[in-house]
């Protein structure tokens, strides 16, 4: 997306000065109206004067604690989309906090450019044009939308951890039980599953093994809060790309599933090239 003059206003509240001011700088340039504030108070009197579309929002403040300002904010200015940003986050706050209506949990540091895409996508999201704004990110870019297959039986982490990958422009696929996961991935290529380790009926070691025997260009990530050194070595020597713990950071979870498909697609490449060569030596 190209800057343009800004037909709304952010608020940033931070009571980190340089970072607060740099960023804000930052922000401007890009065509954003930004205003800021260094502790809940001066937040407080922003709000009330100022009519905000989107407040970035530390959660460690001089005087409040930046997830009870988070429902004070919405108090507020019921209509405003809140980022939360934070050198302190995990995937277990931002469920909690995704189910009660943060847009989103970035972790520090995170580059303006970064903050900037999120931003433009919750103030889309306010105006209820997100999907038109995801596509012409995935169009300017010239990416392939990276397709994931969720597979828990934890429901609020199935619909929070959707939502956070959406966001970061993945299509994704959700399957409560390892059977639904075998069905989905019979009529859908899907370039990522995360498996949870522990499900009733198929458990996730047997589910990887089902899935690199049925679709070995798939490939597959073990996220479990429940890890031994037994279990991590099983699920690696079965296939699994990786075995993570929960609760695992939004941004590295993405991190890892961009990597999987990456490798994926260099696999699906070097078997093509493979062929090609077969082919010419007959």
């Amino acid at each position: 997306m190209q800057p343009e003059t800004a037909e709304f206003t952010v608020l940033l509240i931070d009571d980190e000065v340089e970072f607060l001011h740099a960023t804000a700088k930052a922000l401007t340039r890009r065509g954003l109206s930004v205003r800021t504030a260094a502790c809940a108070a001066e937040a407080r009197e922003v709000l009330r004067h100022v009519a905000c579309a989107v407040v970035v929002l530390d959660v460690r403040l001089p005087d409040a604690d930046g997830h009870a300002f988070f429902a004070e904010v919405k108090h507020l200015q019921p209509e405003t989309e809140v980022v939360m940003l934070t050198g302190h986050g995990d995937l277990g706050q931002a469920f909690e906090l995704g189910r009660k209506g943060v847009f989103d949990y970035l972790g520090k540091p995170c580059e303006p450019a970064e903050l900037y895409e999120v931003i433009q996508k919750a103030h889309a999201v306010r105006c209820g044009d997100d999907q038109v704004i995801a596509a012409e990110d995935n169009a300017q870019s010239g990416r392939r939308e990276i397709v994931v297959l969720l597979v828990d039986d934890e429901h609020l982490f199935t619909t929070t951890l959707s939502k956070v990958l959406r966001r970061r422009n993945f299509t994704v696929l959700v399957a409560e039980e390892g059977k639904r996961a075998l069905e989905v991935l019979a009529t859908t290529l899907c370039d990522v599953a995360v498996v949870d380790v522990r499900m009733p009926g198929i458990d996730g070691l047997q589910l990887l093994r089902t899935i690199k025997t049925r679709h070995p260009a798939t490939e597959v990530i073990l996220l479990t809060g429940h890890a031994t050194a037994e279990s991590a070595v099983e699920g690696l020597k079965s296939g699994a790309y990786d075995y993570l713990l929960k609760p695992q950071d939004p941004e590295q979870l993405a991190t890892v599933i961009r990597s999987a498909a990456e490798s994926k697609r260099v696999h699906e490449r070097q078997d093509r090239e493979r062929m090609v060569d077969e082919l010419r030596r007959d």
